[in-house]
């Protein structure tokens, strides 16, 4: 005979647990929540109620909490089963609807993408026009060699890109359609070859040409020689086209050719000069020899050098230079007190120390640097970013094509078209997000299961508590 010895109050805690289980218990049946259980702490539960069940079938009392307790732990083994199977056919119901709405809205959010793209570019492209017709440039006979040029390019240019940085070119007073085209060719190239981007080129390369009163035919060769001076010094284009207009018109007025000022950027540059005190410096050098001081005059005249604006036009900067380097035989001080000034000096003493060896070398470079644009635009075109540039500018004058064939009312008409099927896109939304309700629900089998967990921990107890007091 087994004697008992429980306090009353355990039974009382018991049976107000009982009767929460069956709460939620009805809650599920009536389905006010979607259980969305994980199979595996379903099963968990359920070894555990087995296992109180197994327990208290082991201890004879007649109490009738526990018989109300034993009995509500097997009903709610078998609630959890059925709610279990309940959330997978739920939950299989609901995948099953948003698997064809996701690919509906997906085709819905494409097309709204392609319209909106197309009419974003057609904008851009009718801006780009307009502003260079401001200027007097026939935009139609300009559009159509760009298109030409963006060919050339492979597509990294687009034709939207090139209408673009045309109008800073025709501000330069390259307006007509055939010059500006020339120059955004080369500008291409370079910008491509030098790390750089097509209006900083073009700006550099209109810059050079209006200082030494070239013509636009003349910018193919010019945007070789930027690309060489890469090549011979520690400058990429990008930083030379951003300042050499600061030297440019002051060298030429001077009689210093092009080829003269690249080779001493170069020379300068490989020495570990910066590129831009590499050019400050270069027409700071300039001036000191076209307005020498009176101690570099008298300096001069005594080591029987030409420095003087006469002797700039009449032998170049190779040709003062070479005799400074001679007659000064690269001494530092000598040569500060003839250019006057610490940024002069470190720009131009790299080429006289070793008497112009490497700079006459370069100089040599950029009369032969003919073809070397394209060179280098060519090997960058072969990386996976010159890929990228190709299949953007080709998508984007694809566009520009599909635009032309409408109108500017049918314009408008598929800017609205596009943003009508934006939204519907952010109602359909609403159904794939049906299939989260299985996720929105998932914290609910949480609360259920877990006053259930918290009450078989609290049988277990009670158990334990029965069989450590009889006897």
């Amino acid at each position: 005979q087994l004697r008992v010895n429980v306090d009353s109050s355990a039974f009382a805690k018991t049976e107000a647990r009982t009767q929460e289980i069956q709460r939620l218990i009805d809650l599920a049946n009536k389905k006010k929540l979607i259980l969305n259980a994980d199979p595996g702490s379903v099963v968990a539960v359920r070894q555990r109620l087995q296992e109180i069940n197994q327990q208290l079938e082991r201890v004879a009392i007649g109490s009738r909490s526990f018989n109300i307790l034993s009995a509500q732990a097997q009903a709610a083994e078998r609630q959890l089963g059925l709610a279990s199977r309940q959330t997978k056919n739920i939950a299989g119901d609901l995948l099953d609807l948003a698997l064809p709405a996701a690919g509906t809205l997906g085709a819905i959010l494409a097309l709204g993408q392609a319209l909106r793209f197309v009419a974003d570019q057609a904008k851009l492209f009718d801006s780009a026009g307009a502003a260079v017709r401001t200027l007097g440039v026939d935009s139609e006979i300009l559009a159509e060699r760009l298109k030409a040029v963006s060919r050339e390019t492979g597509g990294a240019r687009s034709e939207i890109e090139l209408l673009q940085a045309a109008y800073d070119v025709a501000s330069s007073g390259f307006a007509d359609a055939a010059s500006a085209s020339q120059i955004l060719e080369a500008s291409a190239r370079g910008a491509t070859g030098g790390f750089s981007d097509i209006n900083t080129v073009a700006n550099a390369t209109t810059s050079v040409l209006n200082a030494y009163g070239l013509s636009a035919d003349q910018a193919s060769s010019l945007v070789d020689k930027f690309i060489q001076t890469q090549n011979d010094g520690k400058i990429v284009v990008a930083e030379y086209a951003r300042q050499i207009g600061k030297v440019a018109q002051i060298a030429a007025s001077a009689g210093v050719s092009i080829d003269e000022l690249n080779a001493a950027i170069a020379v300068s540059t490989v020495a570990g000069v910066r590129p831009e005190a590499a050019i400050t410096g270069l027409r700071q050098a300039i001036q000191a020899i076209i307005k020498p001081s009176a101690q570099a005059e008298e300096l001069a005249s005594r080591l029987g050098i030409g420095f003087s604006a006469q002797a700039l036009k009449a032998k170049g900067l190779q040709g003062v230079l070479a005799d400074v380097a001679l007659k000064t035989k690269g001494s530092a001080a000598l040569n500060l007190q003839l250019f006057q000034s610490a940024e002069a000096l470190t720009a131009i003493q790299p080429s006289l120390n070793d008497g112009l060896v490497k700079y006459n070398q370069l100089l040599r470079n950029q009369e032969t640097a003919s073809g070397v644009a394209k060179k280098a635009a060519d090997e960058m075109a072969g990386t996976i970013e010159g890929a990228t540039k190709r299949i953007q500018g080709s998508l984007s004058n694809f566009a520009v094509e599909l635009s032309k064939l409408f109108t500017p009312a049918t314009i408008k008409l598929l800017d609205g078209a596009a943003k009508g099927i934006e939204q519907i896109a952010d109602n359909y939304q609403q159904v794939i997000q049906l299939a989260g309700g299985v996720e929105v629900l998932a914290g609910a089998v949480g609360k259920v299961l877990e006053p259930i967990t918290r009450l078989t921990g609290f049988q277990q107890q009670l158990v334990q508590a029965v069989l450590g007091g009889a006897s």
